[in-house]
Formats: structure tokens, C-alpha cells, sequence
């Protein structure tokens, strides 16, 4: 059986100047608009109506197995509807 040998950890790293401080990044055109753009009054108010609309759980989310029942009868309704439409319209042809 081998002897178990003591962990000696990994050896400290020295980060060159440019990467443990790095310069500040640069504010692009995408930056500067959306800098004005949020400058305008409402906009955060906008901003945090569009978050949370956008983090809403959906109904498939939250029923997927009803929402599948339905979805099934509703395609079922839909396909009559139209098989419908169609000899209705050879028939008046």
C-alpha cells in the first residue's frame, strides 16, 4: 500500500501590472446610447416593467400537461374548422 503524501498546494502565481490592474474599458457607441437613452424620463420605470414581464413564468411552465391537453383539443377545433371552410367553399363553387 503507498504511503499518502502530504498536499503541498499550488505555488503562489505573480500577475504581470497590466493584468492584476488592467485599464478601465473603453465606453463603446452601444455604451453611449444606452447611457442617453436611460437619461429619459420613465425609462427605468420602462426598464423594470420590460425585467419583470420578460422573468414571468408562463402558464406551459407552470401547467405543461393542461397546456398540452388544451393545445391538443384547440388544434383538433382549429383543423375542423377549416376542413369545414373548405367544403363549404366547394360546395357554394
Amino acid at each position: 500500500m503507498p504511503q499518502a503524501q502530504p498536499r503541498t498546494g499550488r505555488p503562489a502565481v505573480t500577475l504581470p501590472g497590466w493584468m492584476a490592474t488592467p485599464e478601465p474599458a473603453r465606453l463603446t457607441l452601444s455604451g453611449r446610447l444606452a447611457t442617453l437613452v436611460f437619461r429619459v424620463p420613465g425609462a427605468a420605470a420602462l426598464r423594470e416593467r420590460w425585467w419583470r414581464f420578460a422573468g414571468r413564468t408562463r402558464l406551459a411552465d407552470r401547467y405543461p400537461r393542461s397546456v398540452a391537453v388544451l393545445g391538443a383539443f384547440l388544434a383538433f377545433a382549429g383543423t375542423c374548422l377549416l376542413v369545414g371552410l373548405a367544403f363549404l367553399m366547394l360546395a357554394l363553387a
